[in-house]
């Protein structure tokens, strides 16, 4: 199974990435990226990226688990990539495009992540599990995170509150432009080419931020000196529209002012992870608007969520919420 020929099997790679590139255009990056760490192995062992046994499949996501710390949401990508890859490259192959010997089975088929990794539990989830704002911060909490928002005041205020009220990813927020805000009706379009599964969508904000956008919107955003150029709702004097890690920024240091940040985990590579991110609102968010009530009334359905958070499949709604059969249960009784 070795191969020192090494351009060869480049560029064989390549013209698999480049099939899965035009079949796949959503999923393209994260397996193309999956894909060229798993070539990049592949050389090192030497072995031919094609050629492979389902104990090797296995040898490649135990190091992606052991020796990079990746974890399992992680680790089953790589693998969903993988079988991609040989699916993909077994078309190829027939259709003359690549020359290849490949295993007459794909052979991530025939590998079990239980073979692989011993929690189906992010390092996060893992952390969280002790943590009273597992299942979201209350709206008190959240409050006092938007009040210590680090200076210009008023834009980042509004910034955390529409994340949090519009269940926004940073990208979302941060491309956020003037003409994909209806004021009266109080609806935000995301925009597809924005959007992470690429499909536009409207959220809404409530009337309690009305002042914050008029003070935002039509005093203070007038002052910065692209203000006429840039068609984005958030800008600052260097930049049309925040950047994600800008963003990303604002929330962390608002919730380090606030008293309420810690650190959650430690990475693999050293990296100490925060307890409340950006993420953390849009989180926040979702789940205040799935939760009932003080008067007992229920929230929002799963589908109405489905839509308002952007994702495809209505099993990652349940799973973002971590909704159990007694949650829909009681989520039954309260709406009947």
């Amino acid at each position: 199974m070795s191969d020192t020929n090494t351009p060869v099997i480049e560029d064989r790679v390549n013209t698999v990435i480049g099939r899965i590139n035009r079949t796949l255009p959503k999923s393209a990056d994260r397996y193309a990226g999956s894909i060229r760490v798993y070539a990049k192995w592949c050389h090192e062992r030497p072995h031919d990226a094609f050629d492979v046994t389902p104990l090797d499949v296995e040898d490649y996501l135990l190091h992606l688990s052991n020796d990079k710390g990746y974890a399992y949401q992680t680790v089953s990508v790589h693998q969903s990539a993988l079988s991609k890859f040989f699916e993909t490259a077994e078309k190829l192959v027939d259709g003359g495009r690549i020359d290849a010997t490949l295993p007459p089975e794909n052979p991530v088929e025939e590998v079990s992540l239980k073979d692989v990794t011993t929690t189906t539990k992010t390092k996060k989830e893992q952390a969280l599990e002790g943590s009273e704002d597992r299942h979201g911060l209350p709206p008190e909490k959240v409050d006092e995170i938007a009040n210590a928002v680090p200076s210009p005041t008023v834009r980042n205020e509004l910034l955390v509150r529409l994340m949090y009220q519009g269940m926004l990813r940073r990208k979302e927020v941060a491309r956020l432009k003037l003409d994909d805000i209806d004021r009266d009706n109080r609806s935000i379009t995301i925009r597809s080419d924005v959007a992470k599964n690429g499909e536009s969508r409207t959220v809404y904000y409530m009337p309690t931020l009305d002042r914050l956008m008029h003070l935002w919107w039509d005093i203070d955003r007038d002052s910065y000196a692209l203000a006429d150029e840039s068609d984005y709702l958030f800008l600052s004097n260097e930049r049309e529209h925040l950047s994600r890690f800008h963003v990303g920024q604002i929330v962390v240091r608002a919730a380090e002012n606030s008293g309420h940040q810690s650190v959650l985990y430690t990475a693999a590579d050293g990296t100490e992870k925060n307890t409340i991110t950006a993420h953390t609102l849009r989180h926040s968010g979702a789940v205040r608007r799935w939760s009932d009530d003080e008067n007992g009334n229920g929230g929002a359905d799963l589908r109405t969520l489905q839509k308002l958070l952007g994702h495809q499949s209505i099993k990652t709604t349940e799973t973002y919420l971590d909704v159990g059969d007694d949650d829909l249960a009681q989520k039954a009784r309260n709406t009947w």
